[in-house]
């Protein structure tokens, strides 16, 4: 067995206290090396009064409560597992019996640990993350080539809405297209922005295959088991907006669920979109529609270009200095356009 610091086997004594870990994993400790054992952290939450006690938690792979989201108490911090309530192991108590304590006993000792190396042992309940092995094939500016994905599988447990709002990229994958609203399903299980859904259920190669990605997330049952890509580029962007330069030059996300550049293709498609865009449009998650352009609190629509002007300088130093306005529009082989006829009713 290495040595050790006389500080870390004074740390180490603390830890075992209510034998809060087991003989074999204080042995492994014992064989660490100072540094590596001070990143192990124990932190001890008190909680006296009723209702609720501000951590989110949920059930690990191996059982414990997880820390799943922020909690009120700065001490505690997503991954942190649930090690102790009142002197008991949450190992021997099981997850439901934490669970009624937590829900009933005041007052409430609860000790948090998170020790280096665990934190991919101790994913949330449902997740199964795996390396960069798979390829996804995506348009990457002008060309389209295969980028490397990180694939990982949320089962989805609850009724209703996931909470994703989904649209049709340029390969036809179905791709994630907003961060999912805070407090929903998607949320909690961290999908993100850019995340290409690859699977549903028992459907595990849906790559290209929008239609048949959507009519499967809205007929399947729960438990819901989806297969997620997260591409290795810069935000995940290249899919969906079809540029690393992320959504410059591209239309924003309308009701359609459909995104794209500025053309006339993407602008029919928008207008009159197929069974599968529409089936986009509503989605799993109603409350996260965007509000249609024009609408009170939509974006409002760009200003038309003007193509025969350009904006004057801007000239900060002069606070009394109003730009001119710009020219009319004028058309080719035209002169300046006619102003408009006066409205009936107003004279002129």
């Amino acid at each position: 067995m290495n040595d050790v610091d006389p500080s870390a086997l004074a740390a180490l004594g603390q830890l075992s206290h209510n034998s809060t870990i087991k003989p074999e994993v204080l042995a492994a400790l014992a064989a660490l090396s100072h540094n590596d054992f001070g990143d192990l952290k124990m932190a001890t939450v008190t909680v006296e009064d009723q209702g609720g006690y501000g951590i989110p938690l949920q059930q690990s792979r191996t059982g414990y409560p997880i820390v799943c989201g922020q909690a009120l108490v700065t001490s505690v911090e997503p991954g942190d597992v649930l090690v102790e309530i009142n002197g008991k192991l949450s190992e021997t108590l099981g997850f439901d019996a934490c669970m009624s304590m937590l829900a009933n006993v005041r007052p409430l000792t609860l000790r948090f640990g998170h020790p280096k190396g665990t934190e991919q042992k101790l994913k949330y309940y449902g997740q199964r993350w795996r390396p960069f092995k798979r390829k996804l094939r995506m348009k990457t500016g002008r060309k389209r080539e295969s980028v490397p994905v990180a694939l990982h599988t949320i089962e989805f447990m609850d009724s209703g809405p996931l909470g994703m709002r989904i649209g049709q990229s340029a390969v036809d994958n179905a791709v994630i297209v907003a961060d999912p609203l805070d407090g929903t399903q998607a949320a909690r299980y961290d999908v993100k922005l850019g995340d290409v859904i690859l699977g549903v259920g028992r459907h595990l190669n849906l790559q290209g295959k929008f239609g048949k990605t959507m009519h499967y997330l809205q007929t399947h049952s729960r438990p819901l088991k989806v297969l997620f890509g997260r591409p290795r580029t810069r935000q995940a962007y290249v899919d969906y907006y079809g540029s690393e330069d992320g959504p410059a030059g591209m239309a924003p996300p309308d009701d359609t669920g459909i995104t794209g550049p500025l053309d006339e293709a993407n602008r029919q498609s928008a207008a009159r979109p197929s069974d599968a865009s529409a089936r986009a449009s509503n989605v799993i998650s109603s409350a996260y529609a965007a509000p249609r352009r024009g609408s009170v609190g939509g974006a409002a629509a760009p200003p038309p270009k003007l193509s025969n002007w350009k904006a004057p300088p801007a000239r900060a130093h002069d606070p009394n200095f109003v730009p001119p306005p710009p020219p009319p529009l004028v058309s080719k082989g035209q002169g300046a356009a006619a102003p408009p006829p006066p409205l009936p009713g107003l004279g002129g």
